[in-house]
């Protein structure tokens, strides 16, 4: 699904592990740099995908990022849930394991109601837990879908929204 669409770089994530199979592949330094995990390149993915959490398709062809989200989404209804962190990712996730069940398990342990809980997004990999949240702000640059279940809307990223958000809406 991902290699027929154009997908320039696969990455599998387990519980433990970050596998690529080449260093050089589309956004792998940018991945580095945002989780601080260098990733273990292995040959192939064979006999390692017993644990898979999650499995990304990443491009610079946005475009083609888009085409793989919605051929995925039609090939893999109800085994997997394929859709874009970022314009240029192609996530596809065992179903039930999302941000929304991250809500759930966050509430659950620092006993917490639902509620009481703020979360920020700008992607569709985001409307499940914006769904769960008690309150819920859209990046200034999220998606039309996003932005519809805010309750609140901050800058884009590119102007710290995230910062701006937390200022305004939780340390108020």
């Amino acid at each position: 699904m991902l290699e027929g669409n154009g997908i320039t770089s696969i990455w599998v994530f387990t519980g433990a592990e970050w596998l690529i199979r080449d260093r050089a592949g589309d956004h792998v330094d940018l991945e580095i740099h945002t989780i601080q995990t260098q990733p273990t390149i292995v040959p192939s993915f064979d006999g390692r995908l017993a644990a898979v959490s999650k499995i990304v398709g990443a491009s610079q062809d946005h475009d083609r990022v888009a085409t793989a989200v919605a051929a995925g989404q039609r090939d893999l209804r109800g085994r997997a849930t394929v859709l874009r962190s970022q314009p240029y990712y192609c996530d596809v996730t065992p179903p039930g394991i999302d941000k929304g069940r991250l809500v759930d398990l966050l509430a659950e342990r620092l006993k917490l109601q639902r509620d009481d809980i703020a979360v920020l997004g700008d992607m569709g990999n985001d409307v499940e837990m914006f769904r769960r949240a008690g309150f819920a702000i859209a990046m200034g640059n999220a998606t039309p879908e996003v932005k519809a279940l805010a309750q609140a809307i901050t800058l884009s990223n590119d102007e710290d929204g995230f910062a701006a958000a937390v200022d305004r809406y939780v340390l108020g």
